[in-house]
Order: structure tokens, then sequence, then C-alpha cells
């Protein structure tokens, strides 16, 4: 009879331990899916962040290059010359690692 109650008590507790370990595997296993999502979502923003980045500084040599013409040309009365102009401006940029 002893061994009989010793395995029943050894399966209520089993019972009671996988009903107490289920909900953790479910929230592990919740938490890892959001994880992943979050993951996925943090590498498309950076990839965004990225891209505009690289625009902006595509756009600033642009910028540069208007605002320097335009200085050199109100300061001299003639427009500069494009190619010392642009290769003044890559130094610059270069300079501070810019474009």
């Amino acid at each position: 009879m002893s061994e009989a109650v010793a395995r029943a008590r050894a399966e209520a507790q089993a019972a009671i331990n996988a009903a107490l370990n289920e909900p953790t595997h479910e929230a592990a296993a919740r938490t890892a899916a959001l994880n992943e999502r979050l993951e996925k979502q943090l590498r498309e923003a950076e990839a965004q962040i990225g891209a505009a980045r690289a625009a902006a500084l595509r756009a600033l040599r642009d910028v540069a290059t208007d605002t320097a013409a335009t200085v050199i040309a109100r300061l001299t009365g003639s427009p500069p010359d494009p190619q010392p102009l642009d290769g003044a401006i890559g130094i610059a940029l270069a300079a501070r690692r810019v474009g």
C-alpha cells in the first residue's frame, strides 16, 4: 500500500510540476517571439537610418558646392571653375570624414 501511495504522490507531484511549468514555457516562447520581432524591427530601423544618413551626406556635398559657388561668385563677380571647386569641396569633406 505504501508503494502505491508513494507512486500516487509522485504522479501528483509530476502533474503539479507540469502545470506550474507550462505557463513558464509559454511565456518563454512568447518572449522569444517578441524578441525576434523587435530585433527585426531594430535592424530595419537601423537600415533606414543608415540610408537617410547617406542621403543627407550626399546632399551635403551639393549644398556645400552650391554655397561655395555662390559666395565665390558674389566676392569675385564671376562664377568659379567647377573642377577646382569640386576638388576643394571633396578635400574639405574628406578631411572631416564626410561624404
